[in-house]
């Protein structure tokens, strides 16, 4: 499986904000995202995409797009044996730790469990991988309101979005 694609339930950025998170030398804008549920490395089959999209649209059409605001710098030391440390930003915003814990429900009964090894889940965008030692690209930060107005299965390259809320 070490080949396999990750595979995570995420916020995906809109390109606006993403646009002001992304640090030169950091990760493309276009994958800046809040990871959801981390569901591990894996190649889902027809059947099993069907299902944990299945779920996904299920809890996102009971939920309203989320306020939450992109703020404070943070460094995970040794995240990532190859790229370093992970620069990050967190993430707040009222309601987000209960939509994510009934998002993580709604995956274990569609029978995809989290995958997450990090013993607690902390909202955060990673911005850059820095070696360790080295100074964080992200410095004096003004914080970044956005609307989780949509989610995203991302597989690897492969990304499907459901949009959160009435329209969904």
């Amino acid at each position: 499986a070490g080949d396999a694609p990750h595979v995570a339930v995420v916020f995906p950025l809109p390109a606006a904000v993403a646009g002001r998170l992304a640090v030169p030398g950091g990760e493309p804008a276009g994958d800046l995202h809040l990871t959801l549920v981390y569901l591990g490395r894996r190649v889902l089959t027809d059947e099993e995409r069907a299902r944990v999209l299945g779920a996904v649209k299920a809890w996102a059409s009971v939920r309203q797009p989320l306020p939450l605001r992109v703020g404070l710098p943070g460094r995970f030391v040794g995240a990532d044996p190859a790229k370093g440390d992970a620069a990050f930003r967190y993430v707040s915003g009222a309601g987000l730790v209960d939509a994510r814990a009934s998002l993580v429900r709604a995956l274990e009964g569609a029978g995809f469990p989290n995958a997450s090894q990090h013993p607690a889940w902390v909202a955060h965008v990673t911005v850059a991988y820095v070696k360790r030692g080295e100074d964080s690209p992200v410095g004096d930060v003004e914080p970044v309101e956005v609307s989780m107005d949509r989610v995203a299965l991302w597989e690897g390259d492969r990304r499907t979005e459901v949009a959160v809320g009435d329209d969904a």
